[in-house]
């Protein structure tokens, strides 16, 4: 769509996220920690996971993808919510940098709190691996639990299962 800065009155071109907040230093394209604030209402960060099914290693191929420090700026600026930001992250997925990023709404989060609870879509999970992006609505569980507790490993059952976390907690413990 179409808007007008605030500074200059000009007509711009507005994307959800036109404007980014993240730790850095000068000249870098990308937060150096995983920390992400949008003017879309959307606060992102990750903790990397590791990959232990050496199958998915396959789906890793230099033609066709994209790097994901470029696809998490893209979903930063496009996105308005948890689930878009879920769907924009997973195109033309790398495979490499596999990690666990969590979106809050800070939209939906002023909602909640007006509503005296929290609602649908306060806390997205995407954890991305090789060949296959999985994202979830957690807000529930954060509702319960208090937290969502991210620990370098995925958090969703389909891509823990998937990326073979099971086996290693089997030969290695918890």
């Amino acid at each position: 769509g179409e808007g007008t800065d605030e500074g200059t009155g000009e007509k711009i071109s507005v994307v959800p996220g036109r404007r980014l907040a993240f730790s850095s230093y000068p000249g870098n394209l990308f937060s150096t920690d995983d920390w992400y604030t949008a003017s879309s209402g959307l606060a992102v960060t990750e903790t990397t996971i590791d990959n232990h099914n050496v199958t998915l290693w396959s789906h890793v191929v230099p033609k066709g993808t994209v790097l994901t420090w470029i696809r998490t700026q893209v979903a930063n600026r496009l996105s308005h919510d948890g689930p878009s930001w879920a769907s924009n992250f997973a195109q033309y997925n790398s495979g490499t940098y596999n990690n666990e990023f969590h979106v809050v709404d800070y939209n939906v989060f002023q909602q909640s709190r007006q509503m005296g609870r929290l609602l649908p879509h306060v806390l997205t999970v995407v954890d991305q691996m090789p060949g296959h992006v999985e994202s979830a609505d957690v807000t529930a569980s954060l509702a319960d639990q208090g937290f969502w507790g991210s620990y370098n490993r995925p958090g969703l059952l389909p891509a823990y299962l998937r990326m073979n976390y099971t086996k290693v907690v089997e030969e290695y413990g918890d």
